[in-house]
């Protein structure tokens, strides 16, 4: 801890920018993109041009695809599990997803990529029983296939790549597994504990994470501490990475009370109220690849989008 506090004051007195603010962000509007007519969705994410969204269903079976110029929604498959922590290409042609199967009572992984134009798919891994959900970063697939890790260069063949850059960030067991460098490097910043939602920052210098019981947390890639969210859960960063959104949502033990969706800035310091609806459980924000677009979902399963404006 004493070398984490050293750190961060050294950047404080040093002003190296690490954080700096030059866009301010308010709220223009609040649209809702789907009716509980059409659908139950859940986890929405956007594509990189902004122009469609993807979500699940219930208990995260298939993935949709809504354009938001024509509002129609398309089924991309019935897939158990491929609506959990799902991949969209930055080219915004593919997503990558486990689908969930059940063998003699055991469950068995197998990734796919889906073709978002003609819902075409191919099997990149078959019947794995340990893998963790596919992360994509700097163009690289990653994920952990029965604890050893695995990288893809996205291009039409997605060959396999031995790590030679940082890759991913995954929950391990009461810490967090870097892949970095080529290799795999366990962080538990705050000691050991539950460690949930850790993403990278997208210059891949800075990791998100709620540690569990505590709060929301920034730190570096040698788990220095810079700076405190504070109550925030399921963050995820800005696509300039000066931002990080996330909800504040509380429960009586049975099920969701309340949630509401906020964004604040990434040294903690600035804080934006997004939604404010007693009568709706906003959860699971998502940003998308244009800082003036954001996603998210109600309990009761309906998808909205805000506009931000930038100053």
């Amino acid at each position: 801890m004493k070398k984490q506090f050293i750190s961060l004051l050294i950047l404080l007195i040093t002003g190296t920018g690490l954080f700096a603010q030059n866009v301010k962000l308010s709220v223009a509007d609040i649209t809702a993109l789907t009716t509980q007519d059409e659908g139950i969705f859940f986890y929405p994410k956007l594509t990189p041009d902004g122009q469609s969204v993807l979500f699940t269903g219930p208990h995260f079976q298939g993935l949709y695809v809504l354009n938001l110029s024509d509002k129609t929604i398309t089924l991309l498959n019935r897939d158990e599990g491929a609506g959990y922590e799902y991949q969209i290409s930055a080219d915004g042609k593919s997503v990558f997803y486990r689908a969930a199967t059940f063998k003699n009572h055991k469950k068995y992984y197998t990734l796919k990529e889906q073709n978002l134009s003609n819902r075409s798919s191919r099997i990149l891994e078959s019947e794995i029983r340990e893998m963790t959900p596919p992360q994509i970063f700097k163009g690289r697939l990653t994920y952990l296939k029965n604890a050893e890790v695995v990288q893809r260069i996205l291009t039409q063949n997605l060959q396999k790549k031995r790590v030679q850059n940082i890759g991913a960030v995954f929950v391990g067991d009461r810490n967090m597994l870097l892949i970095n460098n080529g290799e795999r490097k366990e962080m538990a910043p705050l000691g050991e504990g539950l460690y949930l939602w850790p993403h990278l920052s997208p210059d891949g210098q800075k990791i998100v994470f709620t540690f569990g019981g505590d709060a929301t947390y920034v730190c570096d890639l040698d788990g220095n501490i810079l700076s405190k969210i504070g109550y925030a859960n399921a963050p995820v960063w800005s696509p300039d990475g000066k931002w990080i959104v996330y909800m504040v949502d509380h429960d009586n033990g049975d099920y969701f009370t309340d949630s509401e969706i906020f964004i604040s800035s990434a040294d903690g310091k600035q804080k934006i109220q997004v939604t404010d609806t007693p009568d709706i459980i906003e959860m699971y924000p998502s940003w998308g690849a244009k800082l003036n677009q954001l996603v998210f979902a109600s309990n009761r399963g309906q998808i909205f989008m805000a506009i931000l404006k930038t100053e």
